[in-house]
C-alpha cells in the first residue's frame, strides 16, 4: 500500500506527501501530439512526435507504478518492478504490457482488452527505439533476391550479389514511423488506459 508514514525509535520518523505525475505527463503528450498533428510532414523526423510519444509512455508507466504502491504490500513491490517471484509472467510482451495486465488483474480480477494491450505496446516498441536507438535496426533496407553462384571466365565458382538490379522491396526507416498520427496513437493508448481504470473504478462504486 502507498506509505504514508514510516517511525521508528532509532531513526527519524519521515511523513510522505506524494505527487503524481501521470495528468502532468498526459497533458504534455497531448499539447505536443496537438503540434505534431498539424506540423508533421511525412519522411521527417520532428520533435513534436517525439516528445508526445516519450511524455505518452511515461504516463503509463507512471501511472503502473503508482497504481501498484496502491495495491501491493511495499515488500512485494521490486517482485512486481522486475516480475519476480509471485509477478513472473511468460510471453513476448513488455514488461509494461505486463504489468499493466498484472494491475488490472489484481484491482478488478478482469483481463485487460487486447486491443488496449497491443496499443500500450506500439507505444513501448515507438518509445523504445527512439531512447536505445539503433542505427542498423532502424535503417532503410533494401531487400534483394538471394545470394547466387556464378561461374567465373577462370573457371571458378563465385558468390555475387546484384546491387545494380531493383530490390525486391524496400522497408522504410524507423525515422518515418515517428509521424504525426504515431503521436495520437500514443497518446490515445494513454488515454485508454486510464479510462479504462476509471470505467472499473466507476462499475465497482456503482455495483
Amino acid at each position: 500500500m502507498v506509505t504514508i508514514f514510516e517511525g521508528s525509535v532509532n531513526n527519524n520518523c519521515v511523513r510522505y506527501e506524494h505527487h503524481s505525475l501521470v495528468m502532468f505527463y498526459l497533458d504534455q503528450a497531448q499539447s505536443y501530439a496537438d503540434v505534431a498533428l498539424k506540423a508533421h510532414s511525412d519522411g521527417t523526423l520532428q520533435s513534436d512526435s517525439i516528445v508526445a510519444i516519450i511524455f505518452s509512455a511515461m504516463c503509463v508507466e507512471a501511472f503502473v507504478n503508482e497504481t501498484a504502491e496502491g495495491l501491493f504490500r511495499k515488500e512485494d513491490l521490486d517482485d512486481f518492478s522486475f516480475l519476480r517471484g509471485q509477478f513472473k509472467k511468460r510471453g513476448k510482451s513488455s514488461s509494461l504490457v505486463k504489468k499493466l495486465a498484472l494491475i488490472f488483474w489484481q484491482a478488478f480480477q478482469i483481463d485487460a482488452p487486447r486491443s488496449l494491450l497491443d496499443s500500450v505496446e506500439e507505444l513501448v516498441k515507438l518509445r523504445n527505439n527512439l531512447v536505445h536507438y539503433k542505427l542498423t535496426d532502424t535503417a532503410t533496407k533494401f531487400v534483394y533476391p538471394p545470394l547466387v553462384q556464378r561461374e567465373s571466365s577462370g573457371g571458378e565458382m563465385m558468390t555475387v550479389v546484384e546491387f545494380v538490379q531493383e530490390p525486391k522491396a524496400v522497408i522504410a526507416p524507423f525515422v518515418q514511423a515517428v509521424t504525426g498520427s504515431a503521436a495520437k496513437r500514443s497518446l490515445d493508448a494513454a488515454i485508454s488506459v486510464l479510462d479504462f481504470w476509471n470505467e472499473n473504478i466507476n462499475d465497482r462504486e456503482e455495483g
